[in-house]
């Protein structure tokens, strides 16, 4: 890839001088998601994620990147079910931002001293997050967030493949990057950070590995630890060893570095190639998405400006009454032929789409019953489980092993439900773009006819290079894909398990303690030494627990085929809205010419000079926009 420093600034003024003309030519603001696109596209922003074990040293990590000691709780104090969000700002400022909204429908906000950061952001200020925190954010005058770097600090507890999923499903999908932080001292990445990290491959291919506590151990060891999570990594993860981007790191070392002012402590800490890969790997590229996205939005909103400003020149130039007329009656011919396809076509292809989804979804539904039913896939591996265990282990065990048991269950119906969501957005998205294929290329052979010598461009085509445009870059369906990733509403797969998996333990009945002949209330009394006995036990605690399982199974493939329903419908909903804003931009167009025309019936030959010189000033505008774009092309190389 060609690495380059694109000034991210520059092209969000580029893109508001688009904006103002489009505004100026048409009539009308640019549309609020372009107008956020500049926003954006100005900050830059590069979202760090950082995740892992607790006791990795994963918080002493975030604050040595950001040179700041103490800017998030470490050591004891173990970060609660929320995250810490860091960016920049003149002064160390923390704000806590709760679940539930205020009077104005907006998350409540409070604003903490740093010796409050204990009371919401620790399992001991905390516990079980019961005051509702959603996140903490933190403003921190350090150097590395200055250009728009937000580090998402997810919570480190014990278990992280049993407790991290939501946060992984809400977080991850969005991050530019995801640190992973194991350490040098306590065991390697283990089976639990395996499954987890296997998951949040499929997720995202973004994610660097950092092994913490460097000095803590000889070099030789620090050696072979890496070499063992680079294997565990390449073996059991699936990444190839080629692939991983491996730093090894010391954060003791990097903050007596910074406070001491020593080259040798900041050097041996491993951080300053982190941070050079951090400006010149991984922010750039970055970067260089972001530009290349903008100039592709700008470049299709010219085309459009442009063909305006060519339909509104025709009609500045239409010298005699004849030409006026035929103007007249060439718009009016459009407007039928736009009425026509509006009654006819627009209503079939509408249709087609609802079909296809409706197909789509069927297929979602069925992969999902083939993985989720009572006794399908899911339940089949439960069911060898338990046969496998109940061999060696007692009657009790075999009860108490259902809580791992549905862990891994759990884990299971996440990446099935995963695979599921996925299809259906993926399936959404080629037929948005195929909608919008299909819509342009039938209204550009009813409306484009020959008008003064030239086709009439600015009626129909110009609006559906901007609806392909917004099709093509999937941000139009953005709050559907996202809830199906897990980020609210739709196919959230932890909102839909975990409110299934947190009832099955307690239907067993109370169990007492967990000392040796843990026995399941009222359900079979008391082990009774005959073998024959104990065989007829191990297989009714197998039925019950199997029962149990499948029962949930099918209360989650009930609750996912709902959430499956109600993202389909809210994908139909919005190819509805696609249409009628691709119909709505037409008549729109075909209303300003219409307006534009009756005007220059108007004019005398002064106030036509004038329109002229306007029109010649707004041509030239865009010509130096086009300019600029040109020069950031050439600078991007695309």
């Amino acid at each position: 890839m060609n690495n380059v420093t694109i000034n991210l600034k520059a092209v969000a003024s580029a893109m508001a001088r688009v904006a103002a003309l489009e505004k100026a030519v048409g009539g009308s603001p640019a549309d609020s998601e372009f107008q956020s696109a500049i926003t954006t596209t100005g900050l830059g922003l590069f979202r760090l994620v950082v995740m892992g074990e607790i006791k990795k040293g994963k918080s002493s990590f975030i604050n040595a990147l950001c040179g700041k000691t103490g800017l998030v709780p470490v050591h004891s104090d173990v970060a609660t079910s929320t995250v810490f969000k860091i960016h920049y700002g003149p002064e160390v400022k923390y704000s806590v931002f709760f679940q539930d909204l205020d009077e104005g429908g907006k998350p409540r906000k409070l604003v903490i001293p740093e010796s409050a950061v204990n009371d919401y952001g620790t399992e001991s200020g905390n516990p079980e997050n019961i005051k509702k925190v959603d996140f903490i954010s933190v403003e921190a005058p350090s150097e590395i967030l200055k250009d728009g770097l937000i580090i998402v600090d997810t919570p480190g507890v014990g278990g992280l493949f049993k407790k991290h999923r939501d946060i992984t499903y809400r977080h991850a999908p969005k991050a530019d990057a995801i640190f992973f932080v194991t350490d040098s001292i306590e065991s390697p990445i283990g089976a639990d950070e395996v499954k987890f990290l296997k998951e949040l491959r499929r997720i995202t291919g973004l994610v660097y590995f950092v092994q913490t506590k460097a000095a803590q151990v000889d070099s030789e060891a620090r050696r072979r630890r890496m070499e063992n999570n680079l294997s565990i990594l390449e073996n059991e993860v699936g990444i190839p060893k080629s692939e991983i981007r491996y730093f090894v790191l010391d954060s003791r070392l990097k903050s007596e570095g910074d406070a001491n002012h020593d080259l040798d402590d900041l050097n041996d800490s491993g951080y300053p190639a982190l941070t050079a890969y951090i400006h010149r790997k991984l922010k750039p590229s970055k970067d260089r998405n972001i530009a290349t996205l903008a100039i592709r939005r700008c470049r299709a909103k010219m085309a459009c400006i442009q063909e305006n400003l060519k339909s509104r020149r025709s009609i500045f130039e239409s010298d005699s009454d004849e030409k006026i007329r035929a103007l007249d009656a060439q718009l009016e011919s459009v407007s039928n032929g736009l009425q026509e396809w509006e009654a006819d076509k627009a209503r079939e292809l509408i249709q087609e789409f609802q079909l296809e989804m409706n197909a789509t979804n069927a297929d979602a539904q069925a992969q999902l019953g083939l993985e989720l039913r009572p006794g399908g896939r899911i339940s089949e591996l439960a069911h060898s489980h338990l046969i496998a265990i109940s061999g060696e282990k007692s009657v009790s065990d075999i009860y108490g092993s259902a809580a791992p048991m549905l862990q891994e269950v759990r884990a299971q119906c996440s990446e099935a439900l995963l695979r599921c969501s996925e299809a259906l957005r993926s399936k959404a998205e080629s037929l948005v773009a195929a909608l919008a294929e299909k819509a342009g290329s039938q209204l550009t052979r009813k409306l484009s006819i020959e008008l003064v010598g030239r086709p009439l461009e600015s009626t129909g085509d110009s609006s559906l290079r901007l609806l392909a445009e917004k099709a093509q870059n999937t941000t139009y369906f953005a709050t559907v894909t996202t809830a199906m990733k897990g980020g609210g509403v739709g196919v959230g797969v932890a909102s839909i398990i975990g409110g299934a998996i947190g009832s099955i333990v307690p239907v067993f009945g109370t169990i007492v303690g967990s000392t040796a002949g843990v026995l399941l209330a009222g359900v079979w009394g008391s082990i009774i030494a005959c073998a024959d006995q104990e065989r007829r036990d191990k297989e009714m605690a197998r039925r019950e627990v199997l029962a149990l399982v499948d029962r949930e199974l099918g209360n989650m493939l009930s609750l996912a085929t709902s959430e499956l329903n109600k993202a389909t419908f809210i994908l139909r909903t919005k190819a509805d809205d696609f249409m009628r804003e691709i119909i709505s931009q037409v008549k729109s167009n075909l209303a300003r010419q219409k307006s534009e025309l009756q005007k220059r019936k108007m004019l005398d030959q002064t106030q036509l000079a004038e329109e002229k010189t306007k029109l010649e000033a707004l041509e030239k505008e865009l010509q130096a926009v086009g300019k600029l774009l040109q020069s950031f092309e050439l600078e991007l190389n695309v």
